[in-house]
């Protein structure tokens, strides 16, 4: 297959290592990095004379989505098809999972960290005895939880085909009610790393029928996130760009972004994760009154979630039996967990939950650890950046006591 020519249009410091990513049978005919003039790149007229070009695609290597579309409005009133475009940022943009196992595919993990952003955020990999990857994302209910661990056994077997440890973040008392894609977190969870399955999404009511649609919308407050890619796209992808090289440098992107993103890592560093809350902070009555995920009880969901955590037992005790499961509740900053130890919906909810965990703790395989009335974290405001999420030095402070209940198994 002959080569492809290529023309690089970026404004951002990224520019330099999507260049040597191109594939080296493809030509680069044009690079252009000016930020003050769109039309033009040095002495050239690059986009002012673009038609008279021969080109096949045009990389765009800008992250902003609204500097992006500025871009791809320029040219498209060029009348370039939209087919030679490629945003960079955009057509490498994957769920979490398969982000941070590109870096990784040769990696034999002994524990693996299943969760919501409280894990995301609170249980730090580094400071666990052995080798662990943290896969949690934000806003993810059980239903994920599930899809998750199906693709560690089945797409990434070789990575944890001698599992040691689950940590499982079951996020509070009220998790069995939890339904993401019915919620207004769906496009949220889709945006920032989830697995892409809609699941349940035909009865949101907080949004259209119409995901793409909705996710265009959705994604105009996030201006670095964009959704996935079609197959037709990872095609394109594959001719133009040396991958392997994308994903060993890609790393360096996303370092400063924390893991609620692009970020081709599995935990925030300590810069992205810095900082801690007042000792009395202005908390919103969201949070006190209920759950930060819908808390509304649905029969329908509870039956269904039960299903399917039954299930994820059943199936990790299967594909892993060696492996030891801790099914772990993660505090809140105090205020929140006073709060809620005397909300009568959570008490309610805390005695379902907790006869579902005495039903599945068998004390061999299956360990539950409610951290929620751990005061050593929840009290001390220096180790939280919000109310509901620890900083970095949380997450070790966190983390040492999981390391700790591990050791004494």
């Amino acid at each position: 297959m002959s080569g492809l020519n290529i023309l690089i249009y970026g404004i951002d410091r990224y520019t330099e290592y999507i260049i040597t990513s191109i594939k080296p049978q493809n030509s680069i005919i044009g690079i252009s990095d000016s930020f003050s003039d769109l039309d033009s790149f040095g002495s050239i007229p690059f986009i002012k004379d673009i038609n008279a070009i021969t080109f096949d695609y045009i990389v765009i290597t800008a992250r902003d989505r609204g500097v992006r579309d500025s871009i791809i409005k320029t040219i498209d009133n060029k009348g370039i098809s939209k087919e030679k475009i490629i945003s960079f940022f955009e057509i490498f943009h994957e769920d979490k999972i398969s982000k941070v196992m590109r870096l990784n595919m040769h990696t034999k993990y002994d524990g693996v960290i299943i969760g919501l952003s409280h894990a995301a955020y609170g249980i730090n990999p580094k400071y666990l005895s052995g080798n662990w990857v943290n896969l949690a994302t934000t806003s993810e209910d059980i239903y994920y939880h599930n899809e998750v661990l199906k693709k560690c056994f089945y797409l990434y077997k070789r990575n944890f085909d001698a599992l040691k440890y689950i940590i499982i973040d079951m996020y509070d008392y009220s998790f069995f009610s939890v339904d993401t894609s019915m919620s207004a977190f769906a496009l949220p969870y889709w945006i920032f790393g989830g697995v892409p399955d809609i699941h349940n999404y035909n009865l949101n009511f907080c949004y259209g029928n119409d995901i793409d649609a909705e996710l265009a919308e959705k994604f105009k407050e996030y201006p670095a996130y964009y959704p996935y890619r079609k197959e037709e796209e990872l095609i394109k992808r594959s001719c133009v760009f040396d991958e392997e090289k994308v994903f060993m440098s890609i790393g360096k992107y996303y370092s400063d972004i924390g893991p609620m993103g692009l970020g081709y890592e599995d935990f925030p560093n300590e810069f992205s994760n810095s900082g801690h809350i007042e000792k009395v902070p202005k908390v919103s009555a969201k949070l006190l009154l209920r759950s930060s995920l819908n808390d509304k009880r649905y029969k329908k969901t509870e039956k269904e979630n039960y299903i399917i955590f039954k299930e994820m037992i059943e199936r990790i005790k299967t594909e892993a039996p060696q492996t030891k499961v801790i099914l772990t509740l993660i505090p809140r900053y105090r205020i929140i967990e006073d709060i809620h130890a005397e909300n009568k919906h959570m008490i309610s909810e805390k005695k379902k939950f907790i006869r579902i965990m005495e039903e599945f703790v068998d004390g061999g395989t299956i360990y539950y650890l409610d951290l929620k009335s751990e005061k050593r974290i929840s009290s001390n405001y220096y180790l939280w950046r919000d109310e509901q999420h620890v900083n970095y030095q949380g997450s070790i402070a966190l983390t040492s006591i999981f390391d700790k209940y591990l050791s004494d198994l």
